[in-house]
């Protein structure tokens, strides 16, 4: 049961994070809040790092369309891990992209730290949504 509760705890805690990150793409990328200096502040930096990341302008309104979806595919994971693990997937493969764009701009790998943790905590949440008995069940306790 204790270990059920890590479990369950690791991946809220992801949940958490993408439902931030999801937050701050949406106010940066999605001229929300311009009317305060966090608002603006936030669409500059986005706007820069993006640049720098030579990441194309046309598809960056899918950032928060993506941290969002796989809050609520990680979230339904809880009941139905199959979800959790094709969300996770899909995850690791979005980070992996990430660290890449990262890499080919060539940023110092201190820019980087945040894409290699979340692929790192992407890939533990695909493992543990494929633990457990295979029926796809939610943990129990």
């Amino acid at each position: 049961m204790v270990a059920a509760n890590r479990q369950r705890l690791a991946l809220a805690g992801l949940v958490g994070a993408l439902l931030a990150d999801g937050s701050f793409n949406a106010v940066a990328l999605y001229d929300l809040a311009q009317s305060t200096g966090w608002g603006r502040r936030s669409k500059e930096w986005a706007k820069a790092d993006l640049d720098r990341l030579r990441f194309p302008e046309e598809l960056r309104f899918l950032f928060p369309i993506i941290k969002f979806a796989s809050v609520l595919g990680l979230a339904l994971g809880f009941r139905w891990r199959p979800m959790g693990r094709l969300t996770s997937a899909a995850l690791v493969a979005y980070f992996l992209l990430a660290v890449g764009f990262h890499a080919r701009a060539k940023d110092p790998p201190r820019n980087y730290l945040a894409a290699l943790a979340m692929l790192a905590w992407s890939y533990l949440a695909w493992r543990l949504f494929g633990s457990g008995d295979g029926s796809g069940a939610p943990w129990s306790g």
